[in-house]
Protein backbone atom coordinates (compact mmCIF):
# COMPACT_ATOMS: atom_id res chain seq x y z
CA UNK A 1 0.00 0.00 0.00
CA UNK A 2 1.21 3.54 -0.82
CA UNK A 3 0.59 7.08 0.27
CA UNK A 4 -2.19 7.49 -2.33
CA UNK A 5 -4.52 5.48 -0.06
CA UNK A 6 -3.79 7.72 2.90
CA UNK A 7 -4.32 10.87 0.81
CA UNK A 8 -7.65 9.61 -0.54
CA UNK A 9 -8.76 8.61 2.97
CA UNK A 10 -7.72 11.95 4.43
CA UNK A 11 -9.56 13.79 1.64
CA UNK A 12 -12.63 11.67 2.34
CA UNK A 13 -12.52 12.66 5.99
CA UNK A 14 -12.11 16.33 5.15
CA UNK A 15 -15.18 16.11 2.93
CA UNK A 16 -17.04 14.55 5.84
CA UNK A 17 -15.90 17.37 8.11
CA UNK A 18 -17.30 19.84 5.60
CA UNK A 19 -20.63 18.09 5.47
CA UNK A 20 -20.26 17.28 1.76
CA UNK A 21 -20.36 13.49 1.72
CA UNK A 22 -22.52 12.05 4.49
CA UNK A 23 -24.03 13.39 7.68
CA UNK A 24 -21.74 13.35 10.70
CA UNK A 25 -24.15 11.08 12.54
CA UNK A 26 -23.70 8.29 9.98
CA UNK A 27 -19.95 8.70 10.20
CA UNK A 28 -20.13 8.49 13.99
CA UNK A 29 -22.17 5.29 13.88
CA UNK A 30 -19.75 3.71 11.42
CA UNK A 31 -16.56 4.37 13.36
CA UNK A 32 -17.49 4.27 17.06
CA UNK A 33 -16.97 0.83 18.58
CA UNK A 34 -19.95 -0.60 20.45
CA UNK A 35 -19.24 -2.34 23.79
CA UNK A 36 -19.65 -6.13 23.68
CA UNK A 37 -22.58 -7.91 25.29
CA UNK A 38 -22.00 -9.06 28.89
CA UNK A 39 -24.57 -11.33 30.55
CA UNK A 40 -23.59 -10.87 34.21
CA UNK A 41 -23.14 -7.29 35.44
CA UNK A 42 -23.21 -8.12 39.16
CA UNK A 43 -19.46 -7.43 39.55
CA UNK A 44 -20.19 -3.74 39.01
CA UNK A 45 -21.58 -3.59 42.56
CA UNK A 46 -18.33 -4.73 44.19
CA UNK A 47 -16.13 -2.09 45.81
CA UNK A 48 -12.43 -1.93 46.43
CA UNK A 49 -10.95 -1.57 49.91
CA UNK A 50 -7.80 0.35 50.82
CA UNK A 51 -6.47 -1.85 53.61
CA UNK A 52 -3.07 -0.11 53.83
CA UNK A 53 -1.38 2.87 52.14
CA UNK A 54 -1.10 2.12 48.39
CA UNK A 55 -2.59 -1.35 48.88
CA UNK A 56 -6.08 -2.03 47.53
CA UNK A 57 -8.11 -5.24 47.54
CA UNK A 58 -11.28 -6.42 45.85
CA UNK A 59 -12.19 -10.01 46.71
CA UNK A 60 -9.08 -12.02 45.75
CA UNK A 61 -7.78 -9.26 43.45
CA UNK A 62 -5.37 -6.60 44.64
CA UNK A 63 -3.04 -3.74 43.69
CA UNK A 64 0.01 -2.52 45.55
CA UNK A 65 3.08 -0.40 44.96
CA UNK A 66 6.45 -2.00 45.64
CA UNK A 67 9.65 -0.50 46.99
CA UNK A 68 11.16 -0.17 43.51
CA UNK A 69 8.46 2.35 42.58
CA UNK A 70 6.17 0.39 40.27
CA UNK A 71 2.81 -1.29 40.77
CA UNK A 72 1.99 -4.97 41.24
CA UNK A 73 -1.51 -6.11 40.18
CA UNK A 74 -3.22 -9.46 40.66
CA UNK A 75 -6.40 -10.31 38.73
CA UNK A 76 -8.40 -13.52 38.37
CA UNK A 77 -11.69 -14.71 36.94
CA UNK A 78 -13.73 -14.18 33.78
CA UNK A 79 -12.80 -11.52 31.18
CA UNK A 80 -15.33 -8.83 32.12
CA UNK A 81 -14.73 -9.48 35.81
CA UNK A 82 -10.97 -9.06 35.36
CA UNK A 83 -11.48 -5.79 33.52
CA UNK A 84 -13.96 -4.36 36.00
CA UNK A 85 -11.84 -5.29 39.01
CA UNK A 86 -8.68 -4.00 37.31
CA UNK A 87 -10.40 -0.69 36.62
CA UNK A 88 -11.76 -0.36 40.14
CA UNK A 89 -8.38 -1.16 41.70
CA UNK A 90 -6.47 1.16 39.36
CA UNK A 91 -9.01 3.94 38.94
CA UNK A 92 -6.68 6.67 40.28
CA UNK A 93 -3.61 5.72 38.28
CA UNK A 94 -5.78 4.88 35.25
CA UNK A 95 -6.72 8.55 34.89
CA UNK A 96 -3.15 9.75 35.51
CA UNK A 97 -1.79 7.35 32.93
CA UNK A 98 -4.34 8.30 30.29
CA UNK A 99 -3.51 11.94 30.96
CA UNK A 100 0.18 11.20 30.33
CA UNK A 101 -0.64 9.31 27.13
CA UNK A 102 -2.94 11.97 25.70
CA UNK A 103 -0.54 14.75 26.68
CA UNK A 104 2.31 12.88 24.98
CA UNK A 105 0.34 12.64 21.74
CA UNK A 106 -0.72 16.27 21.88
CA UNK A 107 2.88 17.40 22.44
CA UNK A 108 3.97 15.57 19.31
CA UNK A 109 1.16 17.09 17.24
CA UNK A 110 1.17 20.82 17.88
CA UNK A 111 -1.78 21.75 15.63
CA UNK A 112 -5.19 21.35 17.28
CA UNK A 113 -6.85 21.26 13.86
CA UNK A 114 -4.55 18.50 12.63
CA UNK A 115 -5.06 16.62 15.89
CA UNK A 116 -8.81 16.62 15.32
CA UNK A 117 -8.40 15.44 11.73
CA UNK A 118 -5.96 12.75 12.84
CA UNK A 119 -8.37 11.61 15.56
CA UNK A 120 -11.13 11.18 13.01
CA UNK A 121 -8.79 9.51 10.56
CA UNK A 122 -7.63 6.95 13.14
CA UNK A 123 -11.27 6.32 14.06
CA UNK A 124 -12.09 5.68 10.40
CA UNK A 125 -8.96 3.59 9.88
CA UNK A 126 -9.77 1.44 12.95
CA UNK A 127 -13.50 1.20 12.28
CA UNK A 128 -13.27 -2.59 11.81
CA UNK A 129 -10.99 -3.12 14.81
CA UNK A 130 -13.63 -4.98 16.92
CA UNK A 131 -13.83 -7.64 14.18
CA UNK A 132 -10.19 -8.52 14.84
CA UNK A 133 -10.15 -8.56 18.65
CA UNK A 134 -11.42 -11.79 20.30
CA UNK A 135 -14.60 -11.34 22.35
CA UNK A 136 -12.74 -12.32 25.54
CA UNK A 137 -10.44 -9.32 25.24
CA UNK A 138 -13.21 -6.99 24.11
CA UNK A 139 -15.06 -7.83 27.32
CA UNK A 140 -11.95 -7.33 29.42
CA UNK A 141 -11.24 -3.96 27.77
CA UNK A 142 -14.88 -2.99 28.29
CA UNK A 143 -14.57 -3.78 32.00
CA UNK A 144 -11.50 -1.55 32.26
CA UNK A 145 -13.20 1.23 30.28
CA UNK A 146 -15.97 1.57 32.86
CA UNK A 147 -13.39 3.11 35.22
CA UNK A 148 -12.11 5.56 32.61
CA UNK A 149 -12.23 9.27 33.36
CA UNK A 150 -14.79 11.63 31.87
CA UNK A 151 -11.93 14.10 31.34
CA UNK A 152 -10.94 12.47 28.06
CA UNK A 153 -14.36 11.91 26.53
CA UNK A 154 -13.37 14.51 23.92
CA UNK A 155 -10.96 11.88 22.57
CA UNK A 156 -13.82 9.41 22.17
CA UNK A 157 -16.33 7.34 24.15
CA UNK A 158 -14.66 5.33 26.89
CA UNK A 159 -14.83 1.83 25.40
CA UNK A 160 -14.03 3.09 21.91
CA UNK A 161 -10.90 4.91 22.95
CA UNK A 162 -9.66 2.16 25.28
CA UNK A 163 -10.03 -0.37 22.46
CA UNK A 164 -8.22 1.93 20.05
CA UNK A 165 -5.37 2.52 22.50
CA UNK A 166 -4.50 -1.15 21.99
CA UNK A 167 -3.51 -0.30 18.44
CA UNK A 168 -1.18 2.52 19.58
CA UNK A 169 1.81 0.16 19.54
CA UNK A 170 0.98 -0.72 15.92
CA UNK A 171 0.40 2.86 14.78
CA UNK A 172 3.56 4.00 16.57
CA UNK A 173 5.72 1.26 15.09
CA UNK A 174 4.18 1.63 11.64
CA UNK A 175 5.41 5.23 11.88
CA UNK A 176 8.83 4.17 13.18
CA UNK A 177 10.35 5.16 9.85
CA UNK A 178 9.28 8.70 10.74
CA UNK A 179 11.17 8.47 14.04
CA UNK A 180 8.19 8.67 16.40
CA UNK A 181 9.39 5.72 18.49
CA UNK A 182 12.76 4.29 19.34
CA UNK A 183 13.97 0.73 18.97
CA UNK A 184 13.83 -2.29 21.26
CA UNK A 185 16.69 -4.77 21.67
CA UNK A 186 16.71 -8.32 23.10
CA UNK A 187 19.33 -10.99 23.89
CA UNK A 188 18.97 -14.66 24.81
CA UNK A 189 21.63 -17.18 25.78
CA UNK A 190 21.47 -20.83 26.84
CA UNK A 191 23.52 -24.01 27.33
CA UNK A 192 27.20 -23.03 26.97
CA UNK A 193 26.33 -19.33 26.76
CA UNK A 194 24.72 -19.39 30.23
CA UNK A 195 26.60 -19.83 33.51
CA UNK A 196 24.21 -22.53 34.78
CA UNK A 197 23.13 -23.60 31.25
CA UNK A 198 19.52 -22.40 31.78
CA UNK A 199 18.07 -20.03 29.22
CA UNK A 200 18.20 -16.30 30.00
CA UNK A 201 16.39 -13.68 27.94
CA UNK A 202 16.59 -9.93 28.50
CA UNK A 203 14.95 -7.06 26.68
CA UNK A 204 14.40 -3.30 26.80
CA UNK A 205 11.00 -2.08 25.65
CA UNK A 206 11.63 1.41 24.29
CA UNK A 207 8.14 2.52 23.27
CA UNK A 208 8.27 6.20 24.25
CA UNK A 209 5.60 8.85 24.29
CA UNK A 210 6.92 11.10 27.04
CA UNK A 211 8.39 10.57 30.51
CA UNK A 212 4.98 10.38 32.18
CA UNK A 213 3.98 7.26 30.25
CA UNK A 214 6.37 5.01 32.20
CA UNK A 215 5.55 6.40 35.65
CA UNK A 216 2.58 4.06 36.05
CA UNK A 217 4.35 0.89 34.93
CA UNK A 218 3.06 -2.28 36.53
CA UNK A 219 3.59 -6.01 36.53
CA UNK A 220 0.26 -7.81 36.23
CA UNK A 221 -0.20 -11.37 37.49
CA UNK A 222 -3.29 -12.79 35.80
CA UNK A 223 -5.07 -16.05 36.61
CA UNK A 224 -7.74 -16.24 33.88
CA UNK A 225 -10.71 -18.59 33.89
CA UNK A 226 -9.37 -20.15 30.67
CA UNK A 227 -5.83 -20.69 29.49
CA UNK A 228 -2.55 -20.44 31.43
CA UNK A 229 -1.81 -18.07 34.35
CA UNK A 230 0.80 -15.50 33.36
CA UNK A 231 2.70 -12.36 34.33
CA UNK A 232 3.28 -9.39 32.04
CA UNK A 233 4.93 -6.00 32.35
CA UNK A 234 2.31 -3.49 31.34
CA UNK A 235 0.40 -0.29 32.23
CA UNK A 236 -3.10 0.48 33.56
CA UNK A 237 -5.88 -0.56 31.18
CA UNK A 238 -3.60 -2.54 28.86
CA UNK A 239 -5.03 -5.96 28.07
CA UNK A 240 -2.50 -6.79 25.35
CA UNK A 241 1.02 -8.09 25.98
CA UNK A 242 4.42 -6.68 25.04
CA UNK A 243 6.56 -8.62 27.57
CA UNK A 244 5.42 -11.62 29.59
CA UNK A 245 5.91 -15.19 30.82
CA UNK A 246 3.33 -17.86 31.65
CA UNK A 247 3.36 -20.66 34.22
CA UNK A 248 4.30 -23.19 31.53
CA UNK A 249 7.63 -21.36 31.17
CA UNK A 250 6.89 -19.73 27.80
CA UNK A 251 7.90 -16.09 27.27
CA UNK A 252 6.68 -13.55 24.73
CA UNK A 253 8.27 -10.21 23.88
CA UNK A 254 7.48 -7.87 21.00
CA UNK A 255 10.07 -5.97 18.96
CA UNK A 256 8.88 -3.75 16.12
CA UNK A 257 9.68 -5.01 12.64
CA UNK A 258 10.20 -2.99 9.45
CA UNK A 259 6.69 -1.94 8.41
CA UNK A 260 5.11 -0.33 5.43
CA UNK A 261 2.05 1.89 5.81
CA UNK A 262 -0.86 -0.33 6.92
CA UNK A 263 -3.94 -0.66 4.70
CA UNK A 264 -6.50 -1.14 7.43
CA UNK A 265 -7.14 -2.42 10.91
CA UNK A 266 -6.40 -6.04 11.73
CA UNK A 267 -5.47 -7.62 15.08
CA UNK A 268 -3.20 -5.37 17.20
CA UNK A 269 0.11 -7.14 17.79
CA UNK A 270 -0.27 -6.73 21.55
CA UNK A 271 -3.52 -8.72 21.39
CA UNK A 272 -1.69 -11.40 19.40
CA UNK A 273 1.05 -11.39 22.06
CA UNK A 274 -1.59 -11.82 24.78
CA UNK A 275 -3.21 -14.78 22.97
CA UNK A 276 0.17 -16.52 22.71
CA UNK A 277 1.01 -15.83 26.34
CA UNK A 278 -2.36 -17.07 27.63
CA UNK A 279 -2.88 -20.06 25.36
CA UNK A 280 0.50 -21.40 24.18
CA UNK A 281 2.77 -23.74 26.14
CA UNK A 282 5.08 -24.62 23.22
CA UNK A 283 6.73 -22.72 20.39
CA UNK A 284 4.69 -24.75 17.91
CA UNK A 285 1.46 -23.57 19.54
CA UNK A 286 2.74 -19.99 19.58
CA UNK A 287 3.58 -20.15 15.88
CA UNK A 288 0.15 -21.57 15.04
CA UNK A 289 -1.59 -18.71 16.86
CA UNK A 290 0.66 -16.16 15.13
CA UNK A 291 0.17 -17.70 11.69
CA UNK A 292 -3.62 -17.74 11.90
CA UNK A 293 -3.82 -14.14 13.13
CA UNK A 294 -3.93 -11.23 10.69
CA UNK A 295 -1.95 -8.16 11.79
CA UNK A 296 -1.64 -4.78 10.13
CA UNK A 297 2.01 -4.08 10.94
CA UNK A 298 5.19 -6.15 10.93
CA UNK A 299 6.62 -7.45 14.19
CA UNK A 300 9.41 -9.56 15.63
CA UNK A 301 7.75 -11.81 18.21
CA UNK A 302 10.45 -13.39 20.37
CA UNK A 303 9.22 -16.60 21.99
CA UNK A 304 11.25 -18.78 24.35
CA UNK A 305 10.71 -21.89 26.46
CA UNK A 306 12.75 -23.33 29.31
CA UNK A 307 11.84 -26.96 28.62
CA UNK A 308 13.12 -27.50 25.99
CA UNK A 309 15.59 -24.61 25.99
CA UNK A 310 14.68 -22.86 22.79
CA UNK A 311 14.33 -19.31 21.48
CA UNK A 312 12.82 -18.27 18.15
CA UNK A 313 11.73 -15.08 16.46
CA UNK A 314 8.36 -15.25 14.75
CA UNK A 315 8.94 -12.69 12.00
CA UNK A 316 5.46 -11.55 11.05
CA UNK A 317 4.29 -9.21 8.33
CA UNK A 318 0.72 -8.63 7.10
CA UNK A 319 1.49 -11.15 4.33
CA UNK A 320 3.88 -13.70 5.86
CA UNK A 321 4.73 -15.52 9.10
CA UNK A 322 8.28 -16.88 9.27
CA UNK A 323 10.00 -18.86 12.06
CA UNK A 324 13.60 -17.72 12.55
CA UNK A 325 15.95 -19.81 14.69
CA UNK A 326 19.73 -19.77 15.12
CA UNK A 327 22.16 -22.69 15.35
CA UNK A 328 24.16 -20.79 17.98
CA UNK A 329 23.61 -20.85 21.73
CA UNK A 330 22.49 -17.23 21.74
CA UNK A 331 20.10 -15.01 19.79
CA UNK A 332 19.92 -11.25 19.31
CA UNK A 333 16.85 -9.38 18.10
CA UNK A 334 16.64 -5.67 17.30
CA UNK A 335 14.17 -4.13 14.83
CA UNK A 336 14.96 -5.82 11.54
CA UNK A 337 14.28 -9.26 10.09
CA UNK A 338 17.00 -11.92 10.03
CA UNK A 339 15.49 -14.83 8.10
CA UNK A 340 16.56 -15.03 4.44
CA UNK A 341 12.94 -14.84 3.27
CA UNK A 342 12.47 -11.29 4.62
CA UNK A 343 16.09 -10.12 4.80
CA UNK A 344 16.07 -8.59 1.32
CA UNK A 345 12.63 -7.02 1.51
CA UNK A 346 12.46 -3.32 0.69
CA UNK A 347 11.29 -2.39 4.19
CA UNK A 348 14.06 -4.43 5.84
CA UNK A 349 16.83 -2.99 3.68
CA UNK A 350 15.52 0.49 4.41
CA UNK A 351 15.50 -0.17 8.17
CA UNK A 352 19.06 -1.52 8.08
CA UNK A 353 20.27 1.48 6.08
CA UNK A 354 18.34 4.31 7.71
CA UNK A 355 17.79 3.43 11.40
CA UNK A 356 19.78 2.35 14.44
CA UNK A 357 18.72 -1.31 14.35
CA UNK A 358 21.87 -2.72 12.68
CA UNK A 359 24.15 -0.77 15.04
CA UNK A 360 22.28 -1.93 18.16
CA UNK A 361 22.37 -5.50 16.88
CA UNK A 362 26.17 -5.36 16.50
CA UNK A 363 26.55 -3.72 19.90
CA UNK A 364 24.45 -6.43 21.54
CA UNK A 365 26.57 -9.12 19.88
CA UNK A 366 29.66 -7.37 21.21
CA UNK A 367 28.27 -7.15 24.74
CA UNK A 368 27.32 -10.83 24.63
CA UNK A 369 30.87 -11.77 23.65
CA UNK A 370 32.30 -9.65 26.47
CA UNK A 371 29.92 -11.03 29.12
CA UNK A 372 29.47 -14.74 28.45
CA UNK A 373 28.67 -16.99 30.15
CA UNK A 374 25.55 -15.04 31.04
CA UNK A 375 24.10 -14.63 34.53
CA UNK A 376 21.11 -12.51 35.58
CA UNK A 377 23.52 -9.86 36.91
CA UNK A 378 25.47 -9.77 33.64
CA UNK A 379 22.25 -9.57 31.66
CA UNK A 380 21.14 -6.62 33.79
CA UNK A 381 24.46 -4.87 33.09
CA UNK A 382 24.01 -5.46 29.35
CA UNK A 383 20.50 -4.02 29.37
CA UNK A 384 21.81 -0.97 31.25
CA UNK A 385 24.67 -0.37 28.80
CA UNK A 386 24.59 3.20 27.49
CA UNK A 387 27.78 3.17 25.41
CA UNK A 388 28.39 2.52 21.73
CA UNK A 389 30.60 0.05 19.88
CA UNK A 390 33.94 -0.69 21.54
CA UNK A 391 32.61 1.05 24.68
CA UNK A 392 32.78 4.43 22.96
CA UNK A 393 30.86 7.10 24.85
CA UNK A 394 28.18 8.41 22.47
CA UNK A 395 26.27 10.63 24.89
CA UNK A 396 23.58 9.66 27.37
CA UNK A 397 20.22 9.02 25.72
CA UNK A 398 21.57 8.12 22.29
CA UNK A 399 19.30 5.67 20.46
CA UNK A 400 22.34 3.75 19.23
CA UNK A 401 22.88 2.47 22.79
CA UNK A 402 21.15 -0.58 24.23
CA UNK A 403 19.92 1.59 27.11
CA UNK A 404 18.57 4.85 25.71
CA UNK A 405 17.29 5.91 29.15
CA UNK A 406 13.73 6.12 27.80
CA UNK A 407 12.58 2.48 28.16
CA UNK A 408 9.09 1.84 29.45
CA UNK A 409 10.50 -1.31 30.99
CA UNK A 410 13.51 -3.57 31.14
CA UNK A 411 12.95 -7.24 31.97
CA UNK A 412 14.90 -10.51 32.29
CA UNK A 413 13.32 -13.97 32.02
CA UNK A 414 14.65 -17.36 33.17
CA UNK A 415 11.78 -19.57 31.95
CA UNK A 416 13.20 -22.91 33.11
CA UNK A 417 13.06 -21.67 36.72
CA UNK A 418 9.95 -19.50 36.17
CA UNK A 419 11.96 -16.48 37.33
CA UNK A 420 11.72 -12.93 36.03
CA UNK A 421 13.36 -9.64 36.97
CA UNK A 422 11.75 -6.24 36.33
CA UNK A 423 13.79 -3.02 36.53
CA UNK A 424 12.62 -0.31 38.88
CA UNK A 425 12.33 3.44 38.55
CA UNK A 426 13.57 5.85 37.41
CA UNK A 427 14.32 5.29 33.70
CA UNK A 428 14.49 1.52 34.38
CA UNK A 429 17.99 1.84 35.88
CA UNK A 430 16.75 1.10 39.39
CA UNK A 431 17.05 -2.30 41.02
CA UNK A 432 15.88 -5.40 39.12
CA UNK A 433 13.09 -6.89 41.27
CA UNK A 434 13.03 -10.72 41.16
CA UNK A 435 9.81 -12.76 40.98
CA UNK A 436 9.37 -16.52 41.25
CA UNK A 437 6.10 -17.07 39.42
CA UNK A 438 5.35 -20.30 41.27
CA UNK A 439 5.57 -18.47 44.58
CA UNK A 440 3.65 -15.43 43.35
CA UNK A 441 0.67 -17.45 42.13
CA UNK A 442 0.75 -19.57 45.29
CA UNK A 443 0.55 -16.50 47.54
CA UNK A 444 -1.47 -14.08 45.43
CA UNK A 445 -5.08 -15.31 45.85
CA UNK A 446 -4.92 -15.11 49.65
CA UNK A 447 -2.95 -11.85 49.92
CA UNK A 448 -4.89 -9.39 52.09
CA UNK A 449 -1.95 -7.44 53.55
CA UNK A 450 0.86 -5.70 51.59
CA UNK A 451 3.45 -8.45 52.01
CA UNK A 452 6.37 -8.63 49.60
CA UNK A 453 5.76 -11.10 46.80
CA UNK A 454 9.17 -10.55 45.17
CA UNK A 455 12.32 -12.50 45.99
CA UNK A 456 14.49 -9.96 47.77
CA UNK A 457 17.49 -12.31 47.91
CA UNK A 458 17.62 -12.75 44.13
CA UNK A 459 16.83 -9.12 43.27
CA UNK A 460 19.66 -7.16 41.64
CA UNK A 461 20.98 -3.72 42.68
CA UNK A 462 20.37 -0.50 40.78
CA UNK A 463 22.82 0.55 38.09
CA UNK A 464 25.67 2.75 39.30
CA UNK A 465 24.61 5.45 36.83
CA UNK A 466 21.58 6.20 39.02
CA UNK A 467 23.67 7.63 41.87
CA UNK A 468 26.26 9.33 39.66
CA UNK A 469 26.51 13.06 38.85
CA UNK A 470 26.17 12.06 35.20
CA UNK A 471 22.54 11.04 35.61
CA UNK A 472 21.64 14.27 37.39
CA UNK A 473 23.32 16.14 34.54
CA UNK A 474 21.31 14.13 32.04
CA UNK A 475 18.02 15.03 33.69
CA UNK A 476 18.98 18.72 33.52
CA UNK A 477 20.06 18.22 29.92
CA UNK A 478 16.65 16.84 28.96
CA UNK A 479 14.90 19.77 30.61
CA UNK A 480 17.14 22.35 28.93
CA UNK A 481 16.87 20.71 25.50
CA UNK A 482 13.08 21.09 25.64
CA UNK A 483 13.33 24.70 26.82
CA UNK A 484 15.84 25.68 24.12
CA UNK A 485 13.82 23.94 21.39
CA UNK A 486 10.66 25.78 22.47
CA UNK A 487 12.54 29.08 22.49
CA UNK A 488 13.84 28.37 18.97
CA UNK A 489 10.31 27.80 17.65
CA UNK A 490 9.31 31.19 19.05
CA UNK A 491 12.61 32.77 17.89
CA UNK A 492 13.28 33.87 21.46
CA UNK A 493 16.77 34.57 22.82
CA UNK A 494 18.25 32.25 25.47
CA UNK A 495 20.95 33.33 27.92
CA UNK A 496 24.38 32.50 26.46
CA UNK A 497 25.66 31.04 29.73
CA UNK A 498 22.70 28.65 29.80
CA UNK A 499 23.52 27.53 26.26
CA UNK A 500 27.13 26.85 27.23
CA UNK A 501 26.01 24.92 30.29
CA UNK A 502 23.68 22.85 28.11
CA UNK A 503 26.54 21.91 25.79
CA UNK A 504 28.73 20.82 28.72
CA UNK A 505 26.03 18.53 30.12
CA UNK A 506 26.09 16.02 27.24
CA UNK A 507 28.91 16.96 24.83
CA UNK A 508 29.18 13.58 23.04
CA UNK A 509 25.53 13.40 21.99
CA UNK A 510 24.84 14.54 18.43
CA UNK A 511 21.46 15.89 19.54
CA UNK A 512 23.15 18.53 21.70
CA UNK A 513 24.50 20.15 18.53
CA UNK A 514 21.26 19.68 16.62
CA UNK A 515 19.39 21.61 19.33
CA UNK A 516 22.01 24.38 19.41
CA UNK A 517 22.28 24.52 15.62
CA UNK A 518 18.52 24.81 15.25
CA UNK A 519 18.39 27.47 17.94
CA UNK A 520 21.06 29.70 16.37
CA UNK A 521 19.53 29.17 12.94
CA UNK A 522 16.13 30.26 14.26
CA UNK A 523 17.48 33.53 15.70
CA UNK A 524 19.47 34.29 12.53
CA UNK A 525 23.02 33.57 13.81
CA UNK A 526 24.14 31.42 10.89
CA UNK A 527 27.82 31.42 11.82
CA UNK A 528 27.13 29.82 15.21
CA UNK A 529 24.55 27.47 13.70
CA UNK A 530 27.07 26.26 11.11
CA UNK A 531 29.62 25.53 13.84
CA UNK A 532 27.18 23.40 15.80
CA UNK A 533 25.81 21.55 12.78
CA UNK A 534 29.38 20.66 11.79
CA UNK A 535 30.18 19.41 15.30
CA UNK A 536 27.02 17.33 15.35
CA UNK A 537 28.05 15.60 12.12
CA UNK A 538 31.20 14.30 13.85
CA UNK A 539 29.18 12.41 16.47
CA UNK A 540 27.41 9.03 16.44
CA UNK A 541 24.07 9.62 14.69
CA UNK A 542 21.39 6.89 14.82
CA UNK A 543 19.06 7.73 11.94
CA UNK A 544 19.78 8.81 8.37
CA UNK A 545 17.09 11.48 8.72
CA UNK A 546 18.98 12.97 11.70
CA UNK A 547 22.18 13.19 9.64
CA UNK A 548 20.24 14.72 6.76
CA UNK A 549 18.74 17.31 9.12
CA UNK A 550 22.23 18.37 10.21
CA UNK A 551 23.47 18.38 6.60
CA UNK A 552 20.56 20.54 5.46
CA UNK A 553 21.15 22.96 8.33
CA UNK A 554 24.80 23.18 7.39
CA UNK A 555 23.95 23.94 3.73
CA UNK A 556 21.51 26.67 4.72
CA UNK A 557 24.20 28.42 6.71
CA UNK A 558 27.05 28.19 4.21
Amino acid sequence: MNLRFWKRSLLFLLLILGGVTVPALIFYKQVIATPPQVSDLSVLQDKRQETAPQFYTLKHNWLKKNQAGFWELYLEGAPFERGVYGGKLCRDILEAHESAFVQGVEEKIHSRWYLQVLKLFVAWFNRDLPDHVPLEYQQEIYGWSLAASDSFDYVGPKYHRKLNYHAAHDIGHALQNMGLVSGCTALAGWDGASADSTLLLGRNFDFYIGDGFARHKMIAFVNPDSGIPFAMVTWPGMVGTVSGMNLEGLTVTLNAGPSGIPQGAKTPVTILGRRILQYASTIEEAFYIAEETETFVSENIVVSTGKPRRVVVIEKTPEQTILYETDNEHLVCANHFQDSVLWQSEENEKALRQTSTAYRYRRMEQLFTQNQPLTPAKMAAILHDYRGMDNRFIGLGNEMAIDQLIAHHSVIFQPEKLMMWVAGMPAQIGSFVAYDLREVFRKAPALQTPLEISDEVLSLPADSLLSSPGYADYLRYKHLSESISKAAKKEKQVDSELLKAFERLNPEHYYTYEVLGDYYSAIGDCASALTYYQRGLTKAIPWLKDREHLEEGKKRCM
